[in-house]
C-alpha cells in the first residue's frame, strides 16, 4: 500500500484517488486493508518527513548524481537568507538533446511556480521526430501559420514570414535564413500550380508541454514529489522517443518510407 502510494505519487496521483483505484483492483474496499484516512496520514507524513528538509534532500540528490552518473550537471544559487532560490539541472540525456536539437530552442520562464513560489523554465527543441523536448511558444504558432498555409501566394509568404522574423528579432538565425534560402523547395506557396500539391501541407505536430507537464504540476508541492514527478514525465518522454527511433528504423530496414 504504502509503495503505491509514492509510486502514484510520482504520476501527481493523491490518496483518495489512489485509494479509490486501489478498491477497483482489489474488488472492493473492504479488501484494501486500510482506510482512506491510513491513505491520507501516509501521504501527510511523507510531507512531514521532507518538512523543512526538502531543498537540503534534493540538493544532496543532485549531488549524488553528478558523482554517479557521467555528463550529470546541476548549479543553484541562495537568496539572502540562504533559501534555494534557483536550481539548474541537465543530465547527459538533455546534454546529448541539445548538441542535436539546440540549433533552435525555446526558454519560457511564464510556466506555474510551487509552493516555494519558484516558476518552472524548461529549456525545449524540437527533435527528429518533430516532438517537443520542452514547451511550444508563440513563434512555433506563427511561423507553422506562414509556412503551411497553401492559400498564399509565393510574394504573400515571403512578406509574412519576413514579419514574423523581424518581430521575433530573428535576421541573425543561421538556420532560419538557411531554409528561407531554399524556401522555393519546401515551402507549399511555391508548389500551387503542380497537380496535387496541396498535399505537401502537412499539420503541426508540435507538442504543447504545458498540457505535458500538468502531470506533476502542484501548488503546494514540494521540491522532492516535483523531482519525483519531472522524473517520470521524462522516462514516458524518452521512452516514446526509442520507440520512434526503432519504428524509423524497423521502416528503413524493410524498406518502407
Amino acid at each position: 500500500m504504502k509503495q503505491t502510494i509514492v509510486n502514484n505519487c510520482k504520476l501527481n496521483i493523491g490518496a483518495t484517488r489512489t485509494f479509490r483505484i486501489l478498491a477497483e483492483q482489489s474488488n472492493g474496499y473492504a479488501n484494501i486493508g486500510a482506510s482512506l484516512t491510513d491513505f491520507k496520514n501516509f501521504k501527510r507524513n511523507i510531507k512531514c518527513y521532507i518538512g523543512e528538509n526538502d531543498a537540503d534532500m534534493i540538493l544532496d540528490y543532485l549531488k549524488a548524481l553528478s558523482q554517479t552518473q557521467d555528463g550529470f550537471y546541476y548549479a543553484y544559487q541562495v537568496d539572502e537568507d540562504n533559501c534555494l532560490a534557483k536550481l539548474f539541472w541537465a543530465d547527459a540525456q538533455a546534454r546529448m538533446n541539445y548538441s542535436l536539437f539546440g540549433d533552435t530552442i525555446t526558454f519560457d520562464p511564464t510556466y506555474g511556480t510551487n509552493k516555494y513560489r519558484m516558476a518552472f523554465t524548461p529549456f525545449t527543441g524540437v527533435d527528429n521526430h518533430k516532438k517537443s523536448i520542452c514547451k511550444e511558444t508563440d513563434f512555433v504558432e506563427r511561423i507553422c501559420g506562414v509556412v503551411w498555409d497553401t492559400d498564399l501566394e509565393p510574394i504573400e509568404f515571403e512578406e509574412k514570414w519576413t514579419q514574423v522574423i523581424n518581430d521575433f528579432e530573428l535576421n541573425d538565425n543561421t538556420w532560419l535564413t538557411y531554409m528561407y534560402g531554399k524556401r522555393h523547395k519546401w515551402i507549399p506557396a511555391y508548389f500551387r500550380d503542380l497537380p496535387l500539391g496541396c498535399l505537401l501541407k502537412t499539420t503541426q505536430r508540435s507538442e504543447s508541454q504545458n498540457s505535458y507537464f500538468k502531470r506533476f504540476e502542484s501548488i503546494d508541492g514540494t521540491l522532492v514529489e516535483f523531482w519525483l514527478r519531472f522524473q517520470s514525465a521524462m522516462e514516458q518522454q524518452r521512452y516514446n522517443h526509442r520507440f520512434l527511433d526503432a519504428a524509423s528504423d524497423k521502416d528503413i530496414a524493410t524498406g518502407f518510407f
